[in-house]
C-alpha cells in the first residue's frame, strides 16, 4: 500500500498520485492530451497494418491456419483489416490536419521528480518537444496506515 498521496494543481484541474516514493516537484506541459491522442492514432495504424499483413499472408498460404479457419473467414479478415486500416489512417490524417493549438489543450503532468535539480533537467529536456513547460511543487499527504485486522479465533 502506498504511503504518500501527492496532489498537483494544474490550470485544468488536479493531478494525483499515490506512491511509496518521495516526490517534491512535478513537470507540467500543455498539449499533453493532444500528443497522447496522436500517439494512439499512430499505434492504431501500425498495429492494423501488421494485422492486415498477417491476414494476407494467411490467405496466401504463407502463415499456418487454425482448424477453424476457412477460406471465407480468412478472406473476411483481409477485408476487415483493409477497412480498419483505411479508417485508422483517415483518423490519423484528421488528427494531424486539425488546427488544434497546443496552448488551448489542457495541462498534464509529464513526470514526477524527487529533487528540484532533476525537475529542472526534465523540464529542459521537455522544452524540446512540449510547450508551456513549467515546474510546480507537489503537495504531500501521508496516508494513514490501517490497523491490522484482529485474527479470528
Amino acid at each position: 500500500m502506498a504511503r504518500f498521496h501527492y496532489t498537483v494543481k494544474t490550470e485544468s484541474g488536479t493531478a494525483e498520485r499515490k506512491s511509496d516514493r518521495i516526490y517534491t516537484h512535478a513537470v507540467l506541459v500543455r498539449g499533453h492530451h493532444a500528443a497522447l491522442v496522436l500517439s494512439r492514432r499512430k499505434h492504431d495504424v501500425s498495429s492494423t497494418r501488421d494485422g492486415l499483413k498477417y491476414a494476407e499472408d494467411k490467405a496466401a498460404g504463407r502463415k499456418p491456419r487454425y482448424s477453424f479457419d476457412t477460406d471465407q473467414t480468412v478472406a473476411a479478415d483481409v477485408v476487415r483489416y483493409r477497412i480498419a486500416l483505411a479508417n485508422a489512417e483517415q483518423a490519423l490524417e484528421a488528427e494531424r490536419a486539425s488546427p488544434t493549438d497546443p496552448l488551448a489543450n489542457p495541462e498534464g503532468v509529464l513526470t514526477w521528480c524527487g529533487r528540484p535539480d532533476l525537475a529542472a533537467k526534465a523540464a529542459a529536456s521537455a522544452r524540446k518537444s512540449w510547450v508551456g513547460v513549467r515546474i510546480v511543487e507537489v503537495e504531500v499527504r501521508e496516508i494513514a496506515k490501517r490497523a491490522p485486522k484482529a485474527e479470528a479465533k
